[in-house]
């Protein structure tokens, strides 16, 4: 018997993309004081039936270009199918560059987790996108000041 594991695209749920936006949002700001991370939630299956037990799960995230970033989550508990995990809380902070990036993928191995040796490859690399609140913010648009405001540096300002 042929054993697949099987990485439901569709699963890669609405929180990831809303941590990576936000995580590139509070880039050297007061919100940006911890690690860099962002949650990934997925659907796993194993000869076509959602699965239930430990697996270890590899990650990386790219650009696939000059920023890559790989990480490896240990015994990670999937039940029903699904698990979560937050990416960049083994290795440790995600680079800058990947928040910098035009386009980032990720790309999802398993393996069962008392095994050693190499990751099944799931799928091909997905590309994550922004979601329309990241585009707004990104411009800028419209912002609105109630208060005192402090600047360093040179300011230019138009219109």
């Amino acid at each position: 018997m042929n054993n697949r594991w099987i990485f439901v695209p569709g699963a890669i749920l609405f929180d990831i993309i809303i941590a990576v936006a936000v995580s590139s949002l509070a880039e050297d700001t007061e919100l940006d004081t911890g690690p860099r991370v962002f949650p990934y939630r997925g659907v796993l299956e194993f000869n076509g039936a959602a699965f239930d037990g430990l697996v270890d799960l590899r990650f990386i995230v790219s650009d696939q270009a000059q920023c890559t970033f790989e990480e490896q989550h240990e015994d990670v508990t999937v039940s029903a199918g699904t698990f979560s995990v937050n990416i960049g809380s083994v290795q440790g902070d995600i680079p800058e560059c990947v928040f910098n990036s035009q386009a980032v993928f990720i790309q999802i191995g398993v393996r069962q987790a008392d095994q050693d040796g190499e990751y099944a490859a799931l799928t091909g690399a997905q590309r994550i996108y922004p979601v329309p609140f990241a585009y707004w913010a990104a411009e800028g648009s419209n912002f609105k000041i109630d208060g005192d405001v402090n600047i360093g540096g040179d300011v230019n300002a138009a219109g």
